[in-house]
């Protein structure tokens, strides 16, 4: 099995396991009308800069609705893509208005997806004894991919209430 509700599953050599939605990124990137020739960015959005309700910005004028774009890439960021939550959640306070510099920066999303549209979270289990140990890599805005880990212990039955 190695797509499940367009998630793509793939079981690494190394024995990790790799989740994520090349179909959906690109379908995201088509939607944008991006190709192999649009500017590919390494960061989702800016830091340094807050999304504001900008007022006196004139409205968006897209082929696209901005509320259902910002769906998907929620959906995206929901299941296999937690680095670019803060700059989805940026751009969805403002589905109910948005204004031309919320769509610049959703377009930097769409740019960034461009140059990472392979990546996606990564799993390492490893069975110790009644502990499992898990390592997740995931993509840390401030600084690239990191590691998580976690531990998991089997509960003995005659433990309870």
């Amino acid at each position: 099995m190695d797509k499940y509700l367009r998630v793509k599953i793939e079981k690494q050599e190394n024995g990790t396991i790799k989740i994520n939605q090349p179909y959906l990124i690109t379908q995201i990137l088509e939607t944008l009308g991006y190709n192999e020739r649009t500017k590919a960015k390494n960061m989702p959005e800016i830091f340094s800069k807050i999304l504001h309700k900008d007022k006196e910005d004139k409205e968006i004028q897209t082929q696209w609705e901005y509320a259902n774009f910002i769906g998907q890439l929620n959906f995206l960021e929901k299941s296999t893509r937690p680095d670019i939550a803060y700059a989805v959640h940026q751009c969805m306070r403002f589905t109910s208005d948005p204004r031309e510099s919320h769509k610049q920066a959703v377009l930097r999303i769409g740019r960034y997806l461009m140059a990472t549209k392979d990546e996606g979270i990564i799993f390492s289990i490893k069975k110790v004894k009644t502990c499992y140990y898990g390592v997740m890599q995931i993509f840390v805005a401030t600084g690239g991919w990191k590691r998580c880990t976690w531990t998991s212990q089997q509960q003995n039955q005659g433990q309870g209430m």
